[in-house]
Order: structure tokens, then C-alpha cells, then sequence
């Protein structure tokens, strides 16, 4: 025996439906069809090296900061409808910096670990067992405040 299926029920299953799909098309249009591996802010792809054009952008939901971010990157060209004189100027800097020097990355320096984080508070000790070895031993940095 089946379910009893009501009309609000299935108008919930086919609005989460088409929320889904539009989700799914957003992630698609930032993926890289050969290697299913995610495009970079300038729609190049890190694996194999495609540079696909990146999905267009709405600037009207963005931040200032992401539209800085997006201008930045080289996602939005100079003539997009909706910026600001400054935001051209901007736009167009980065597409010329860009163009004369294709190879430059924008290299983020890599985040420290935990472990490089907690080093700053600890120094090393070493000392001498009874045995000839050697022991390590690390003890908190004395604050001065």
C-alpha cells in the first residue's frame, strides 16, 4: 500500500528540487570538465591547465570587499555594467598587469600549522641522561608583560 501524498508536500519537493539544481549548476559552471577538479578565481584549471571563461558575475549581491576580490582576480572586465569609475580603473589595471605578465601568480604564503603556531611559545632544552643520550625537552617561553 502507497504513501498519501497531499499537493503541499510535493510543492515542498519540487521547490527544494529546483533549489538543488541551481546549486548543482553553480558548482558545475566552476569545475573543470576534463579533470572534475575546481577552476581557479581566473577560471584556469590547476591540473591540466585549461582556461575556461569564468561563469558570468552579479555584482548587485556581492560585497564591496568580494567585488574587490572579483576585480582583483581578473573575473570582472572593465566595461561591466554597475562599476563604479574607481572599479574600472581598477578592472583595467589588473587585465593590463595581467597581460604583461601572464605567469605572475598571486601566491597566498601558506598558512603555519598548529604546530608552528604553538613552536613560537615553546624553546628547546637539551640536555644529557645518565646514559650518554641525548634529551630534548620543551618548556614554555617566559612572558614578560
Amino acid at each position: 500500500m502507497g504513501a498519501i501524498e497531499f499537493r503541499e508536500h510535493d510543492e515542498r519537493l519540487q521547490a527544494a528540487t529546483r533549489k538543488l539544481d541551481g546549486k548543482v549548476a553553480k558548482r558545475r559552471a566552476r569545475v573543470c570538465p576534463a579533470d572534475a577538479t575546481l577552476l581557479s578565481e581566473d577560471g584556469s584549471c590547476g591540473v591540466c591547465g585549461r582556461r575556461l571563461t569564468p561563469p558570468s558575475v552579479d555584482l548587485s549581491t556581492m560585497t564591496p570587499q568580494q567585488r574587490k576580490t572579483a576585480i582583483e582576480s581578473g573575473i570582472v572586465p572593465p566595461a561591466t555594467e554597475g562599476l563604479s569609475e574607481q572599479e574600472k580603473k581598477q578592472a583595467a589595471f589588473w587585465q593590463r598587469y595581467r597581460a604583461k605578465h601572464p605567469d605572475a601568480q598571486q601566491a597566498k604564503p601558506p598558512k603555519p600549522t598548529l604546530t608552528e603556531k604553538a613552536s613560537k611559545f615553546f624553546r628547546t632544552e637539551v640536555t644529557v641522561g645518565p646514559n650518554g643520550e641525548r634529551i630534548e625537552t620543551q618548556r614554555l617561553v617566559e612572558m614578560s608583560g
